[in-house]
């Protein structure tokens, strides 16, 4: 539904309209047979074809800021990967491989092979790829289609002549990084190293504190057979304690040693294999789910596509919910299920934990049963918890479209606010370092990893565009200078610049927006011990403490000073009592 454009609806409103045609046609003709049926009247044209506008988020796709935007609510909503440690792209190897001519230029065969991967790198790759091939001296217009094409230009010359490893290693960095591509269509590998071999020793030592319904489906994975996941009353036949400690003992033993086995014939250089990276995924998965935490890492060592893991932590968040689900409504999962009411409830909640608890281990190309679905989006809706995240993709867009339309609200002031100050010539632009002491420093360093700090001094200068030294890709002078404004205004390379610079600041400051609204819900919700791990975890917007400060606030004001400290820690005291002031102004 991403791909769905207003094109498409109106295609399909034509299609619509041309069967409800024939039927009228049929139905005319048979009233002429004396036939009393009524003549079929046309659908008025939908109200929404007629309200024609586009998102923000389509007018803004082609843009290396609003990456960054996707990339916070992706974070929130737990997509963001952090356990891309141990794997690389396989793509992105192939390309210092490509095969050459006798002139040394590409084979068209190879030039087709380093277009396809440069289209699925990400508008933050793309940028990063563009300095180094230009060697900085990259357009600071930085819309995909202009990036795209200086890639294509410079990428293949860039890699013909890498004189240096450096040079070499930093673009190997970002070619070969999951996170660089925003295409799933990619193959990723897991090349042993003495890294993952430790991380592989120390999981497996916790083998025994797995379930065994999790060690049974390690050990199907292992053997790489296939299950899949069927609702099933079982009976407990076997109520011998000892006899069930005897059989999980034969298991574990049984995965430890295969597990072993395998280990022991990999090597440095050689990639490991899916089934075990599978087997170990499972641990992590249990482990999440019996720790009930979102912070630790189930991609560590099997990279689950973003589409499972959305699906894993719906799993996740139904099997925490189950428990408190009133018995009420778990009688309405019963036909949803196909199960009679005769079955006892007792049985019927441990045999729906054991089917999604295996859903959970068996998803892992993001399918499951049509009941399954059915069952996690009820006990969604159902749950008691109706604070609780409910994650899809239509959730996520909507998040993303806020964050996205506030930024264009600024990005209007902002724009507003300059014009008025030109036309009193009183506004210059002004060139100045990255302030050490910048008060709008977020707790992540390196935020995004797609624009450094400058771009925060940016925001705390009322949007003062530093765009000096910016040349263009072709090598020629610098494009953006400290000219005059009327200038600049007048220029429309200029004017990109500063415009891109204008929506990146944007793009920040409804970040920060976003993060401080996300904690001063979570720290209202403190005390509330109904509140789920995956909703702290949303409110938070991905970034839970550790060991997390206990709020003692007494009053909202307290609550949105603690906020504001804590996704702008350098704030000086100074601005601090001018948020208190306009708190007890409103207040008033």
């Amino acid at each position: 539904m991403d791909d769905f454009s207003f094109k498409d609806a109106n295609n399909l409103r034509s299609l619509l309209l041309r069967e409800e045609s024939l039927v009228e046609k049929k139905r005319r003709w048979l009233a002429s047979l004396g036939s009393e049926l009524d003549v079929f009247h046309r659908p008025k044209k939908p109200k929404f074809l007629q309200d024609v506008y586009l998102a923000e988020s389509d007018v803004r796709a082609d843009e290396v800021s609003t990456e960054g935007v996707r990339l916070h609510v992706e974070k929130s909503f737990g997509l963001l990967y952090n356990g891309y440690n141990h794997h690389v792209v396989q793509d992105g190897l192939e390309l210092f491989k490509l095969k050459t001519q006798k002139d040394g230029s590409l084979c068209p065969e190879s030039l087709e092979i380093l277009h396809c991967t440069i289209e699925k790198l990400s508008n933050g790759a793309l940028d990063s790829v563009a300095k180094l091939v230009t060697h900085g001296g990259t357009s600071c217009r930085k819309a995909r289609p202009t990036l795209q094409k200086i890639v294509k230009d410079h990428l293949p010359k860039y890699l013909a002549k890498l004189d240096s490893e450096n040079s070499k290693i930093s673009l190997s960095e970002i070619l070969t990084n999951p996170c660089s591509y925003r295409s799933s269509s990619i193959n990723i590998a897991t090349p042993v190293s003495p890294m993952l071999l430790s991380s592989m020793k120390q999981a497996l030592s916790k083998l025994d504190g797995n379930s065994e319904q999790a060690v049974v489906a390690m050990n199907r994975k292992l053997r790489e057979k296939e299950c899949f996941p069927k609702f099933l009353i079982v009976d407990n036949v076997s109520t011998d304690r000892g006899c069930r400690a005897r059989r999980r003992s034969v298991i574990v033993d049984r995965v430890w040693n295969r597990c072993r086995s395998m280990i022991s014939q990999l090597y440095e250089g050689k990639n490991l294999p899916n089934r075990v990276a599978k087997a170990l995924a499972v641990m992590n998965l249990d482990r999440k789910l019996t720790l009930r935490s979102m912070d630790i890492s189930q991609t560590e060592f099997f990279p689950f596509p973003r589409r499972t893991v959305l699906l894993q932590n719906n799993i996740l968040n139904a099997l925490w919910s189950l428990p408190e689900l009133h018995r009420d409504n778990l009688k309405l999962l019963r036909p949803i299920l196909n199960q009679s009411s005769k079955v006892q409830l007792v049985s019927f909640r441990a045999a729906l934990r054991r089917y999604l608890t295996e859903c959970l281990f068996e998803c892992d190309d993001g399918n499951l049963p049509v009941e399954a679905q059915r069952a996690i989006s009820f006990i969604d809706r159902m749950s008691p918890k109706h604070q609780q995240v409910i994650l899809t993709e239509e959730r996520k867009e909507v998040e993303v479209e806020a964050v996205l339309d506030l930024s264009s609200c600024l990005r209007s002031l902002a724009r507003g606010a300059t014009e008025e100050c030109l036309s009193d010539d009183e506004v210059r632009l002004e060139v100045g370092g990255c302030s050490k002491d910048n008060d709008f420093v977020l707790t992540d360093s390196n935020y995004f990893n797609i624009r450094s700090q400058q771009l925060m001094d940016e925001v705390y200068s009322n949007f003062m565009i530093n765009t000096a030294g910016a040349g263009h890709y072709d090598g020629s002078e610098a494009a953006c200078s400290t000219k005059d404004p009327k200038s600049i205004k007048d220029d429309p390379k200029m004017a990109g610049c500063a415009d891109d610079h204008l929506s990146a600041a944007c793009d920040d400051t409804a970040i920060v927006a976003d993060k401080l609204i996300g904690k001063i819900l979570n720290n209202m919700l403190v005390e509330d011990k109904g509140v789920d791990e995956l909703t702290r975890n949303y409110l938070a917007r991905g970034s839970i403490s550790q060991n997390p400060q206990v709020v003692e606030a007494k009053n909202q004001k307290d609550i949105v000073l603690y906020a504001i400290q804590s996704v702008l820690p350098n704030l000086p005291e100074s601005s601090l009592d001018k948020v208190r002031r306009i708190i007890d102004g409103a207040d008033k």
